[in-house]
């Protein structure tokens, strides 16, 4: 009978043991709040990416506004020669 009562305390001994080494585990675990905040965070980095990632229409603006630039300037330089012809005919 003693040695079946010394068998029972240890196996609760054991019992007890693991349910430690259980509980630690679960501690460790994150919990879904943690979880949830960096699946937040991760969303917040994806989009600050995004935006700032060049879309087909913002590359065919910026195309548009550099031709019009081009033409600007191209304008320029045809009035600059006209001016330096004028110039080279009163001189």
């Amino acid at each position: 009978m003693e040695k079946i009562l010394l068998q029972i305390l240890e196996g609760q001994r054991n019992l007890f043991n693991e349910i430690e080494k259980i509980n630690q585990r679960l501690d460790d675990m994150p919990t879904k709040a943690d979880l949830d905040k960096v699946i937040t965070e991760q969303q917040k980095d994806i989009i600050a990416i995004l935006e700032r990632t060049a879309t087909k229409e913002s590359i065919a603006e910026l195309s548009d506004d550099i031709e019009a630039l081009n033409r600007r300037i191209f304008k320029q330089e045809a009035k600059i020669i006209r001016l330096e012809r004028v110039k080279e005919k009163r001189a």
